[in-house]
């Protein structure tokens, strides 16, 4: 497996985000990383060939995070739509961020592309328009992402898991409710190792 190749038929062994047997809250679907930690992001796939994992680790360099599988969540609560993996919440140069994680083994065509940005434009709109934004405010559990934050900065990004050079690039601004919302594939050079830090992930958010 090659550095940069995310894949295979078993997942790495490291803690990752699940549901709790009783599901209530987004928070039940939570996890909390440490400064200096990681947490596994992953995705199986069946295929007439049998079933592969697809995966990145996601580093805490800078803050701890809060990490929810929101995929998982939305399956749990029977909730309508096409949703992303993955929530994570933490803190970037003094503001609060909520990112929603859409995972990708590879995105090669352009509709393939604009098939994961409406993912995450569905995603958003469950964040803002069904009461989990409200939740992620009002409950404790969420301050050890951000503690207390004036605001809640929200975007999309589709991490892939396999290089590629003729990968689909995406940064575009999509609307929910009236507001504009930033969704961005991140590169691969972003990646190491099958790793990406959170500060790096939030950069590739604020670079022009």
């Amino acid at each position: 497996m090659r550095a940069f190749d995310c894949w295979g038929d078993g997942r790495p062994e490291s803690q990752f985000a699940e549901c709790s047997e009783q599901v209530c809250h987004l928070k039940d679907c939570c996890k909390i990383v440490q400064i200096e930690d990681e947490i596994l992001l992953w995705e199986s796939v069946k295929s007439k060939k049998g079933s592969y994992y697809y995966w990145t680790f996601l580093n805490a360099d800078e803050t701890p995070l809060a990490v929810c599988a929101l995929e998982k969540y939305v399956d749990h609560k029977s909730l309508q739509g096409r949703k992303a993996d993955y929530l994570a919440i933490g803190w970037y140069h003094g503001e609060c961020y909520i990112v929603i994680i859409e995972l990708r083994k590879t995105l090669l065509k352009e509709d393939q592309s604009e098939n994961k940005v409406e993912q995450l434009r569905q995603s958003i709109e469950l964040l803002v328009s069904d009461g989990l934004l409200s939740e992620i405010e009002s409950c404790d559990f969420f301050s050890y992402g951000c503690d207390q934050p004036k605001y809640y900065h929200i975007a999309g990004v589709v991490i892939p898991s396999t290089h590629s050079k003729k990968r689909a690039q995406t940064r575009q601004k999509i609307i929910v409710n009236g507001k504009k919302y930033l969704v961005v594939s991140i590169p691969n050079s972003l990646i190491r190792q099958c790793r990406i830090n959170w500060s790096d992930l939030l950069r590739a958010l604020a670079d022009k």
